[in-house]
C-alpha cells in the first residue's frame, strides 16, 4: 500500500512540477528563436541599409565633398544585400548570444528566412536644396577658420558702412551725388525749355520778350498765304506738345531726386546734431556743415517744380484746342487762326527758370577722357569666351550705364540678408574652395579643398557663373566687372571725399571750366563730372590690378592712390604707372560679392554647375535628382516561426 502510493506521488509530482517546467522550456526555445528571427530582420535591414549608403559616388565625393547613392539601383542592391545576409556563416553563428541553448549542428537547418517585401520611400536627393544646404555645412565645418571669418567680417563692415554713407563724412558724399544729378536733370531741363528763342510759339518759354496776343494777330493779318502759315503753325504745335511731355518726364525725375535730397539733408542734420563739439570743431567738418547748409537754403523749391509741371499739362490742353480749331474747316482761315491765336493767349506765362551759365576757361571734353578711359578696360575675353551654353543671354547695356545700375543695386544689397551669418560663410568658403575662378585660372591648375585638382568643367571660371548665373563665360566675368567696379568705385569715391587736398583739385578743375549752374549747386554739375571720371579712372586701374593677381587695399590713402586727375583730363596719365599696394586679392572680392547675394540662388547655381560637371566627367547619365542622401527601407522577411517586419531610417551624417 504504501508503495503505491509513493508510485501515484511521483507520478502526481511529474505531472505537477516536471511537465510545465517541459512546457515552459519549448516555450522558452520558442521565444528564443522568434527574437532570433526578429534580430535577425532587424539585423539584415540594417545592414542592407548601411551598405547602400556604401555605393556613394566615388566621383561626386573626390570633387565636392558631397554623398549620394543612386536611387535607381536602391531596390535592386537592396534585395542583394539582404539574400547575402541570409547566408549566415558557420563562424558568426557561433558568436550569437543564444548560441549555448541550442544544439550546435543542426542550427543552420532551424533558421531560414525568405523576404516577403521590400518598401523603399521617403527619398531625399541632393536635388533638394535644405539636403544640399546640409551636406556643405558638415563638409565645411571643420573648414572655416575663425581668422578668416573675422577678416571677411571687417571688410564687409567697411564696404557696408561705405555703400550705405555711414558716418558725416559717408553721408557728405552721398549729398554730393545726390546734388550733381539734380544738377544734371536742371540742366537738362533748361535746355529743353530755352533751346529755342527766335520762334513766336516758343518766346513763352524764354526769358526774352514776354508773348503778346496784339502781335500775334497782327502778324496773322499782315500774311497773304493763310493756308502756308497754318501748317506751320501745326508743325509747331506739335513741337511744342513733344517738348511738354518730355518736359514732365525731367520734372518727374527731378522731383524724385529733390524728395531723395530732403531725406538725405534730414539725416545729414541728425548726423551733425549728435557731433561732440571736438568733432564739430574740425576744420573739414565745418566747412562741410556750412556748404551744405547754404545749398539746401537755396535750393530750387519742390512745390516750385510741380507748379512747372501743371503749367505743362494746362498747355498741353491749350495746344490740342489750338490745333483742332485749325482743323475744324468751319471758319475762314483769317478766322481760324485768329481763333488759334486767342486760344493760345491762354498759354501758361512766367515759367521762368533761374539758372546761370559759366563761361568756359578751359576746353576739356569730358566724353572723351571717358572714351579713354574705357580703353584700360582688362579684355576679358582672353579669360572666358563669348559662346552661349544658353539660348539667349541679356545684352546691349552700355558701360556707364551699367556701372550706375550696379552702383544702386550695392546700395540696396547691403542692407542685409536673413541667412545666418555662419551658413552664409561656409557656402562662400565651399564656392571659393570647391570651384575655380579666374584667379585660379591666372594661378594655373589649382586644387579644392580636398586637395584634388580641379576637374573638367563646363566653365573656366565657375565661381563666376555661381554668382551671376549666365551660361556665357564672357558675360560673367563681365558682370562681376560691375560689381566689383561698384564696390571700388564707392570707396574710392569715399576717399575723394574726405581727402582735403585731392577735393581742393577738383574744386580747381571744376572752376576752370563752365556750363549750366542750377539755384544753390554751385559748380557742382562739372565737380560731380570730374569727381565721377577721377573716381571711374582709379577703379578701372584697381580692377585691372586684381585680374592680375596683385593686391588692392579697400580703404585708400594718399600713398596706394594710384592716378592723377590733371593727367588724366589732359589724356596723359599712363595707364602702366602704377604702385604696388598691399590689401585683398581678386578672391576676397568674389567673398563680399558673395555676402551680398541670395544665397538660395547661388546654392541653385552650384547643383546646375555641379550636375554638368559630372556629366562631362564620364558619367553622362548623372542625375543630382538621382543622387539619394536620405531614405526609409521597411523589410518583411518570413522565418520559420512567423514573418518579421522591420524598418530603418538611412542617411549620411
Amino acid at each position: 500500500m504504501n508503495t503505491e502510493e509513493r508510485a501515484g506521488s511521483f507520478t502526481v509530482f511529474f505531472s505537477l512540477l516536471c511537465l510545465p517546467m517541459i512546457l515552459l522550456w519549448v516555450s522558452l526555445l520558442q521565444w528564443t528563436r522568434f527574437m532570433v528571427e526578429r534580430n535577425d530582420a532587424l539585423r539584415m535591414t540594417q545592414e542592407a541599409g548601411q551598405s547602400i549608403l556604401s555605393c556613394y559616388s566615388e566621383e561626386l565625393t573626390r570633387r565636392y565633398g558631397l554623398y549620394g547613392t543612386e536611387g535607381s539601383q536602391i531596390e535592386s542592391r537592396w534585395e542583394k544585400f539582404i539574400e547575402k545576409n541570409q547566408r549566415v556563416s558557420w563562424a558568426e553563428i557561433q558568436q550569437r548570444p543564444g548560441f549555448w541553448l541550442l544544439v550546435p549542428r543542426p542550427w543552420t537547418g532551424i533558421f531560414a528566412y525568405e523576404v516577403e517585401e521590400i518598401r523603399i520611400s521617403g527619398f531625399k536627393t541632393l536635388q533638394d536644396l535644405d539636403i544640399f544646404r546640409t551636406q556643405v555645412e558638415h563638409f565645411m565645418e571643420y573648414r572655416v577658420l575663425q581668422e578668416g571669418i573675422q577678416t571677411l567680417m571687417e571688410c564687409m563692415g567697411i564696404v557696408e558702412d561705405t555703400v550705405q554713407g555711414k558716418g558725416l563724412e559717408g553721408r557728405y558724399a552721398q549729398i554730393q551725388m545726390k546734388l550733381a544729378e539734380y544738377n544734371q536733370q536742371y540742366g537738362e531741363l533748361v535746355e529743353l525749355l530755352y533751346r529755342t528763342r527766335a520762334q513766336e510759339i516758343y518766346v513763352t518759354m524764354t526769358r526774352e520778350s514776354p508773348y503778346r496776343l496784339e502781335d500775334f494777330i497782327q502778324f496773322v493779318e499782315s500774311t497773304e498765304d493763310k493756308s502756308s502759315m497754318a501748317e506751320e503753325w501745326m508743325e509747331r504745335c506739335e513741337r511744342l506738345e513733344d517738348c511738354n511731355r518730355k518736359g514732365e518726364k525731367v520734372i518727374d525725375r527731378l522731383i524724385e531726386t529733390m524728395e531723395g535730397m530732403q531725406q538725405d539733408f534730414a539725416e545729414w542734420d541728425q548726423a551733425v546734431s549728435a557731433l561732440t563739439s571736438e568733432e564739430r570743431s574740425q576744420s573739414h567738418v565745418q566747412d562741410m556743415i556750412q556748404e551744405l547748409h547754404a545749398t539746401h537754403e537755396s535750393l530750387w523749391e519742390i512745390q516750385a517744380a510741380q507748379a512747372l509741371k501743371r503749367a505743362l499739362r494746362k498747355n498741353q490742353e491749350i495746344l490740342e484746342r489750338m490745333k483742332t480749331q485749325m482743323k475744324t474747316g468751319e471758319e475762314t482761315e483769317q478766322a481760324a487762326l485768329e481763333r488759334a491765336a486767342q486760344i493760345f493767349s491762354q498759354y501758361e506765362d512766367g515759367m521762368v527758370l533761374e539758372y546761370e551759365i559759366q563761361e568756359e576757361e578751359k576746353q576739356w571734353d569730358l566724353g572723351a577722357v571717358w572714351d579713354w578711359i574705357m580703353e584700360w578696360k582688362v579684355d576679358l575675353k582672353e579669360y572666358g569666351a563669348d559662346v552661349d551654353l544658353a539660348e539667349e543671354i541679356d545684352r546691349g547695356i552700355t558701360e556707364e550705364a551699367a556701372l550706375q545700375q550696379v552702383l544702386e543695386q550695392l546700395e540696396k544689397e547691403t542692407k542685409g540678408k536673413a541667412d545666418t551669418l555662419l551658413e552664409k560663410i561656409r557656402w562662400i568658403e565651399y564656392m571659393v574652395g570647391m570651384f575655380r575662378n579666374l584667379s585660379d585660372q591666372q594661378a594655373g591648375a589649382g586644387q579644392n579643398l580636398r586637395g584634388d585638382f580641379f576637374g573638367e568643367s563646363a566653365f573656366q571660371n565657375e565661381a563666376e557663373f555661381i554668382l551671376e548665373g549666365q551660361y556665357n563665360e564672357y558675360e560673367n566675368l563681365k558682370s562681376i566687372q560691375y560689381r566689383i567696379l561698384a564696390i571700388r568705385f564707392a570707396m574710392n569715391m569715399a576717399h575723394l571725399m574726405t581727402d582735403g587736398e585731392k577735393q581742393a583739385t577738383i574744386r580747381r578743375m571744376a572752376a576752370s571750366t563752365g556750363g549750366i549752374i542750377a539755384p544753390g549747386i554751385g559748380n557742382a554739375v562739372v565737380y560731380g563730372a570730374i569727381l565721377f571720371l577721377w573716381t571711374a579712372a582709379e577703379s578701372y586701374v584697381d580692377f585691372g590690378m586684381l585680374v592680375e593677381g596683385k593686391e588692392v587695399p579697400l580703404w585708400k590713402d594718399r600713398e596706394s592712390w594710384q592716378t592723377d586727375l590733371e593727367k588724366i583730363l589732359e589724356r596723359q596719365w599712363e595707364n602702366t604707372e602704377r604702385k604696388e599696394t598691399k590689401g585683398v586679392g581678386y578672391e576676397m572680392y568674389l567673398r563680399l560679392l558673395a555676402m551680398l547675394s541670395d544665397t538660395e540662388t547661388s546654392l541653385e547655381r552650384m547643383q546646375t554647375l555641379i550636375h554638368l560637371n559630372m556629366q562631362r566627367s564620364g558619367m553622362p547619365d548623372f542625375q543630382l535628382s538621382d543622387m539619394v542622401s536620405e531614405f526609409q527601407a521597411e523589410t518583411v522577411i518570413q522565418g520559420s516561426v512567423q514573418s518579421h517586419g522591420s524598418q530603418g531610417h538611412f542617411r549620411y551624417e
